[in-house]
């Protein structure tokens, strides 16, 4: 396409007066309509399982994130400690779910464990716990 506009452009041809060259002469690409009946389109064949639960799910070592959808409110879970967070987005959402997997994870995780986990995340823009449980509560 370089080398039709560099033609069409007068690159070989002489300055004009005043030392400027020739102006490049636009060039228009035909457009072709396209049949669509022959493109294949998916079919379901069959169905099977259960529908998946409406909101949004995070997986991150051996906790799990639910939420209904964002913004809102949802529980992050695993190994005995459970988190319920209001969020202002998926982003923030998923930030819980990795701030409670890098501590629920390494086991052993005790009541101080959780209230500085939760302390972290209240700290977050977008994030407020409202309510927590650990192992023994």
């Amino acid at each position: 396409m370089l080398t039709a506009l560099a033609c069409a452009g007068g690159a070989g041809s002489p300055p004009t007066s005043g030392g400027v060259q020739g102006t490049a002469t636009p060039i228009a690409f035909a457009q072709q309509p396209v049949d669509r009946g022959s493109v294949p389109t998916a079919v379901v064949i069959e169905q099977s399982g259960t529908a998946s639960p409406a909101g949004i799910q995070f997986e991150d070592g051996c906790v799990t994130g639910q939420a209904a959808g964002m913004p809102g409110r949802g529980q992050v879970f695993g190994s005995g400690v459970s988190i319920v967070v209001d969020v202002d987005s998926i982003q923030t959402f998923s930030r819980a779910v990795a701030d409670t997997s890098s501590v629920v994870c390494r086991g052993g995780v005790g009541q101080n464990d959780v209230q500085q986990l939760v302390a972290r995340l209240n700290g977050v823009p977008g994030m407020t716990v409202v309510d927590y449980t650990w192992p023994g509560r």
